[in-house]
């Protein structure tokens, strides 16, 4: 085999184990915290007061996509 295709060979099985990872990952850490809000909570600049996060309902955590 020339080295070019074992260089192929390689860099192949690097961007599938960088892609099985990645995906196994995800499917291990379902949840994550939302982005928007710390804590399930956003001030609302309109009325001066607090209220729940719209994206994740309160909960402060929200699925993967």
């Amino acid at each position: 085999m020339s080295d070019a295709a074992m260089g192929g060979l390689w860099f192949a099985l690097i961007v599938f184990m960088v892609v099985f990872l990645l995906a196994w990952d995800r499917a291990r850490h379902r949840l994550s915290t939302c982005r928007r809000c710390t804590g399930g909570r956003i001030y609302s600049p309109f009325s001066d007061r607090w209220r729940d996060c719209p994206l994740c309902n309160g909960t402060g955590v929200r699925g993967r996509r």
